[in-house]
């Protein structure tokens, strides 16, 4: 009974892994116009309320 439990735990478990053709990344997936911007905040920590300040941007630039 146990080897009949055991098989059909190991069964279960490697049905999960299956061959996902669907979702392989391609060349297609790729090309065309991307925009990031990398942005650099700052926050101050004050040891009088013991808590940090609100963040702000200290600079900003646009990577091609």
């Amino acid at each position: 009974m146990k080897r009949i439990a055991l098989l059909g735990l190991v069964c279960f478990a490697l049905s999960g892994y299956g061959d996902d053709s669907s979702c392989k990344v391609t060349n297609d997936f790729l090309v065309g116009k991307w925009d990031c911007t990398n942005k650099e905040y700052k926050s101050e920590y004050d040891s009088k309320f013991e808590e940090y300040s609100d963040y702000s941007e200290l600079s900003s630039s646009q990577i091609i």
